[in-house]
């Protein structure tokens, strides 16, 4: 029925989010839709696609040329959508050369980056017609002028379509609580509620004047990582939506707030560093961040069919 190939301009660019949110809105409109990923798969993308999104998956026989070409001729002459993720462990060029000789339609992802833009040109005018036109994700909440005042302006006058701006999402970037004890090397004092649920931001234990849990209700899906001799901050904690509690100093909650913990679900989390050295690790966890929860697939599913216009 249809070949759709999909390609970034590096790594990171959010390739297999696109991917993935594309087959899920065609499956929900009814078609019937394949998924697979060619040139290498180091990162583990066919085995999520599988599990964690139950997706129909289908890979050729080998990493060869010739078996990807089969592949893609097999898609051609059924009765469904093929969505193809091109690996980001070949060069651009190796990408063009194998796309000469598929019958595909092409999209490329990349970011709000002129410097970006000038190397997709280039790549496009390669790909000739089968070039549906690119998608610009991650875009910011103060990168809208310059993408619709410098970008869209750049690739229209390289004859490139702009099929869609896709906001930043901070969702993409959150990890599981089982996902954060696991790298900052933490012990479960208790597993109360989801530990599979996504922690979308961070908030330190201490205040000011203010009550705690109007300090503490700024945020929800966060994580409170505080002392864990500070039952004054964690029960005010607990009084506002939050999944985990990252407890420091290899310090255990006393047995009251460990029962309030259990009575509203959530799990504590208990690490051998410092609150600071805590946080300095924290702000290094987005960048293990995947694509891998049915919650990213949800929300970016949505955002996806909000502001990308892909015609099969």
């Amino acid at each position: 029925m249809s070949v759709l190939y999909v390609m970034a301009d590096g790594e990171s660019v959010g390739k297999t989010m696109l991917c993935a949110s594309l087959a899920n809105n065609l499956i929900q409109d009814g078609y019937d839709v394949v998924v697979a990923k060619l040139h290498g798969d180091s990162n583990g993308d066919i085995q999520r696609y599988k599990e964690k999104f139950s997706f129909n998956v289908e890979q050729p026989i080998s990493e060869s040329v010739a078996d990807a070409k089969i592949l893609i001729d097999k898609y051609n002459g059924e009765d469904k959508i093929a969505i193809i993720e091109g690996s980001s462990e070949i060069s651009a060029e190796e990408h063009v050369e194998f796309l000469s000789g598929v019958d595909a339609s092409i999209l490329i992802v990349t970011t709000a980056d002129i410097n970006k833009a000038e190397k997709v040109v280039p790549v496009a005018e390669k790909l000739s017609n089968k070039l549906k036109g690119v998608i610009i994700n991650g875009v910011s909440m103060y990168q809208g002028t310059y993408v619709s005042e410098v970008l869209g302006p750049f690739y229209e006058n390289a004859n490139i379509s702009v099929l869609g701006t896709v906001p930043e999402q901070r969702i993409l970037l959150s990890l599981s609580v089982n996902q954060i004890a696991d790298k900052l090397k933490g012990r479960f004092l208790s597993k109360n509620g989801d530990t599979e649920s996504l922690v979308e931001s961070f908030m330190v234990g201490g205040f000011g004047m203010d009550p705690g849990q109007y300090s503490f209700s700024t945020r929800t899906g966060k994580a409170v990582i505080v002392r864990g001799d500070r039952p004054d901050v964690q029960m005010s904690a607990l009084q506002t939506d939050m999944n985990v509690f990252i407890m420091t100093c290899g310090l255990e909650p006393t047995e009251y707030v460990q029962y309030e913990s259990a009575e509203e679900k959530v799990p504590i989390i208990v690490v051998d560093t410092n609150t600071l050295d805590t946080m300095e690790s924290v702000s290094e966890l987005q960048a293990s961040a995947q694509f891998d929860h049915v919650k990213k697939l949800k929300h970016s599913s949505h955002i996806i069919k909000g502001n990308v216009e892909i015609i099969l």
